[in-house]
């Protein structure tokens, strides 16, 4: 929850972004340069792996380094992070419930994966 509400003003950025292009694609294309909508895609569909990627890998690292520290620290406050854990499932099956309301059938089944994934990984343990 915390990387979807911060990844806002990342997606804002992502859009305008992108609009640039599409007023620059349009330009190019009165102009007479017929590459211009393969290059915009390309520039858009590069930028979004990119921004994808590099949000992923942070936002990976920084769970991981949480976990890593939360465990080493202190054993109480590796007790409440392993107590917590079905309180992250709660959020996910809000998310979940969201997703279905909105009729937004795709997303709604991606998060019910990710859950089902992640009560895996709590009831068998995570490496």
């Amino acid at each position: 929850m915390i990387a979807a509400s911060l990844g806002v003003p990342l997606l804002r950025w992502q859009r305008r972004w992108n609009e640039g292009l599409a007023r620059w694609c349009e330009r190019e294309l009165r102009s007479g340069h017929e590459r211009a909508l393969a290059e915009s895609q390309g520039a858009a569909l590069v930028l979004a792996f990119a921004i994808g990627l590099a949000a992923t890998a942070f936002w990976m690292a920084l769970a991981r380094w949480g976990a890593v520290r939360v465990e080493q620290e202190s054993l109480r406050l590796a007790g409440a992070w392993h107590l917590l854990q079905p309180l992250w499932l709660g959020f996910g099956f809000a998310q979940l419930l969201h997703a279905f309301v909105q009729r937004r059938l795709e997303r709604a089944g991606v998060f019910a994966a990710a859950l089902v994934g992640a009560w895996l990984v709590i009831v068998a343990g995570a490496p």
